[in-house]
């Protein structure tokens, strides 16, 4: 009897805990758009000028910190942006971006060289 009422108890207290909005917002991916850093799951909306419109970025020390066709560049002490070979590869993010050569942060270390990333400009 008394497992019978605990699993009742247990069950109201889920049902309630669903209970309220239903528009759960889930903060944005690494290149997505941004106007503050809740927007971002990372954390990181990068608003400088760089960046028209704002831009979710994340930290990092090396490439292999980022995700696939993300590079780590020298910009803002390393962050993570979006890899490109071409201008067309930056059309998503608007007409104020393009495919721009920046040093990558493990270059400091390594003489890695650069990348193409895109970048407003």
């Amino acid at each position: 009897m008394l497992f019978r009422f605990m699993s009742a108890a247990a069950t109201s207290v889920l049902l309630l805990a669903g209970c309220g909005s239903t528009e759960a917002t889930e903060a944005a991916p690494l290149g997505a758009r941004c106007s503050k850093p809740s927007d971002c799951a990372s954390g990181n909306c990068n608003l400088s000028g760089d960046f028209p419109g704002g831009l979710c970025t994340k930290a990092c020390d090396r490439s292999s910190d980022c995700p696939a066709n993300f590079a780590c560049v020298s910009n803002s002490s390393g962050i993570c942006m979006q890899a490109c070979g071409a201008e067309s590869d930056c059309a998503s993010y608007g007409s104020s971006w393009t495919c721009r050569e920046q040093s990558l942060e493990d270059a400091k270390e390594q003489d890695s060289g650069k990348a193409g990333v895109c970048s407003g400009r």
